[in-house]
């Protein structure tokens, strides 16, 4: 599937770490057998040369990764406090602010489909209008929201929410995205009123370490997730579509497709940053842990 989207520098005081969560969609998706089409961009300086060299040692074809004039390539400087607290100075424009795309990416989205959140679309530019036209190819369009305010927005959801087939939010956005509907608060409600209201097949509510839901074709699922030493959280999300997305592309059922989602965002978790290392192999160990 085309990962279309973000791909970012997160510049902590300690030094600067790949991002980005097509990216970490993308790795993911890789380390379990998937070949993933990034479509993303960076720039024409020192960071983007040194993104493409790193994406490309993470085993990534890099050929949809462009490089472009008009911006630079994107960096999140990160700002922690004397308690460890965050703040994010989030630059625009950036590359991927703009993304090209070409005919052979129109032939991917018809045979495989795109994935895509809603940063890329923060502004009236290429990659606003680009996602467009992809998405009038694709046969599946999975919108994983993965809220980023302000930029995030309910102009935003309301335009793509038609033309998901998937659809995925967790639950600290579920009750934002209610609001902006003006619908009371209430976790079924809540999915069942989005499948109702835009005809979409699949809705997934990820909710950390309390697990996931999923409403599929009007049947709820329900999974408890894994229990795993934490290391960090970061990528845990985007594991979880590229499971979900693995799943799916092997026509499973939906508890088996929602319990190996759930495994490989738990392998995700035991081990740092949302490019890390995994396979196959320790996801199915995890899921054959159940019956030891």
């Amino acid at each position: 599937m085309i990962c279309f989207g973000e791909i970012i520098w997160d510049c902590l005081p300690t030094g600067k770490v790949l991002g980005g969560a097509q990216l970490n969609m993308s790795v993911q998706m890789h380390n379990i057998g998937l070949i993933p089409t990034l479509v993303t961009a960076v720039g024409k300086d020192d960071l983007g040369e040194e993104m493409l060299n790193d994406v490309k040692a993470l085993g990534l074809d890099i050929a949809s990764l462009a490089q472009i004039d008009k911006y630079p390539t994107s960096r999140v400087d990160i700002i922690l406090d004397d308690q460890g607290r965050a703040t994010y100075d989030i630059k625009m424009p950036v590359a991927w602010d703009a993304i090209p795309i070409t005919k052979e990416h129109f032939k991917i989205a018809e045979d495989k489909g795109v994935i895509f959140g809603s940063m890329a679309q923060r502004m009236d530019d290429d990659s606003y209008h680009n996602l467009d036209l992809l998405l009038e190819h694709s046969t599946l369009n999975f919108f994983d929201a993965n809220f980023r305010l302000p930029f995030t927005t309910k102009e935003l959801l309301v335009k793509y929410l038609p033309h998901s087939h998937i659809f995925k939010i967790n639950d600290e956005e579920l009750p934002i995205l209610m609001k902006w509907m003006e619908k009371s608060y209430d976790e079924d409600d809540g999915l069942n009123y989005l499948s109702d209201e835009y005809s979409i097949d699949h809705i997934i509510l990820t909710k950390g370490a309390e697990g996931s839901k999923i409403l599929s074709k009007g049947i709820f699922h329900q999974h408890g997730g894994y229990k795993v030493d934490v290391d960090d959280t970061v990528g845990c999300g985007d594991a979880f579509t590229a499971g979900f997305v693995f799943g799916v592309k092997k026509e499973w059922d939906m508890n088996d497709v929602q319990d190996f989602a759930s495994a490989l965002s738990a392998v995700v978790a035991s081990k740092k940053g949302g490019c890390c290392l995994t396979s196959l192999a320790e996801v199915n160990a995890l899921r054959a842990s159940r019956f030891n």
